[in-house]
């Protein structure tokens, strides 16, 4: 069983091998703040690329130690010999750092470091990852990986990613080295050489139930269940288990998760609004029922406006004000818009209207 505990120091040699690539590469662009603008922007490149190579061969050496701490701690065979990976190509690390050294060209130089920050530290760590990725597969002895997140929250493309769990040496799929991580993105590769591999905090097996809950969502929508609408479907329904979670369900507001083109997204404000009155315990009187969701709750806004039974205005502003109304195992909700200046409706409210009510 590889052990979090070694896991985690990792993860710390990671950390302090890309914060001192980010100080280097801030106290050469401090040291250049006299220079003419475009051979600051020359040397600045050489530099990020130099660091690159640098603090990435730091990040290499420190996956050489871990892979083999985690080797020798298993029933493999003695006699295999880790390698270093090759870092980064350096066209790859210069087109990277062209895209970040627009910040120049439009006025604003200071954004250019805190815009390399992240690209220098996923560059440094493609090296740890590879590094990882190739000794795994030329080593003999029958060796898996795992896309680790490092713990605390991670963004949904990386649990995503997560969630496959551990694979045979060979298949690559648990990061695509150099193409499925992203600037800032502190998921490791961890190896492991038992037959059932497990590591503390880890548990593929509930990150996949998530994974697949979000992608049936996608299906019975009709949608094609792509990465793109699956890991926007988790942030809709586990928001809080991501950094990057939905504060308004993607399902208000994009069309390509099923809202109505001809209505304007939900804003935050009614969002908000329709949770504090109506939520389960809410401030109001109509309240959905204590078992659902606020993802729940987006879903039959969604399909009340998208398909409502009816539709009934409000009698006295029948022109502008206009109720949808659909009936959901035995129980209706009614969504009250409001035909706005510019011809397009928005959401005002939201809730179970009692008997003999069902308007805004």
């Amino acid at each position: 069983m590889v052990k979090r505990a070694d896991v985690n120091r990792y993860r710390a040699a990671l950390d302090t091998v890309s914060n001192l690539a980010k100080k280097d590469l801030a106290d050469a662009y401090a040291l250049m703040a006299e220079w003419p603008m475009g051979q600051r922007r020359d040397a600045l490149a050489d530099v990020f690329s130099a660091l690159c190579d640098q603090y990435g061969n730091l990040a290499g050496s420190a996956a050489i130690e871990f892979y083999e701490l985690v080797r020798e701690q298993s029933a493999a065979p003695p006699g295999f010999r880790s390698v270093l990976a090759e870092n980064v190509p350096d066209e790859q690390a210069r087109k990277a750092y062209e895209y970040a050294a627009r910040h120049f060209d439009d006025g604003n130089p200071e954004k250019v470091i805190a815009s390399l920050n992240g690209r220098l530290q996923r560059f440094v760590e493609y090296t740890a990852r590879e590094t990882v990725h190739v000794n795994a597969a030329r080593d003999k002895a029958r060796t898996y990986w795992a896309r680790v997140p490092s713990g605390g929250e991670c963004c949904a493309w990386c649990f995503m990613l997560a969630s496959r769990g551990w694979v045979y040496a060979t298949e690559r799929s648990a990061g695509g080295v150099g193409n499925e991580f992203h600037n800032d993105d502190r998921c490791m590769i961890v190896p492991s050489f038992e037959n059932s591999p497990e590591l503390a905090g880890y548990d593929p097996d509930a990150m996949f139930a998530k994974y697949q809950k979000a992608r049936d969502e996608v299906q019975e929508d009709g949608i094609r269940p792509d990465d793109k609408a699956i890991t926007s479907r988790l942030r809709d329904m586990f928001p809080e288990d991501f950094k990057d979670g939905n504060e308004i369900p993607s399902i208000l507001q994009d069309p390509a998760q099923g809202w109505p083109a001809d209505l304007k997204p939900v804003n935050g404000r009614t969002w908000r609004h329709i949770l504090k009155r109506h939520l389960s315990g809410g401030t109001a009187i109509d309240t959905f029922a204590e078992d659902m969701t606020p993802y729940d709750i987006a879903k039959v806004i969604r399909d009340t406006v998208s398909n409502p039974d009816y539709t009934k205005p409000h009698p006295e502003y029948p022109e502008t004000v206009l109720n949808f109304l659909r009936e959901f195992d035995g129980v209706t909700v009614s969504v009250g818009t409001k035909l706005g200046g510019d011809g397009t409706r928005k959401v005002l409210t939201a809730f179970p209207p009692s008997e003999g009510g069902g308007i805004i």
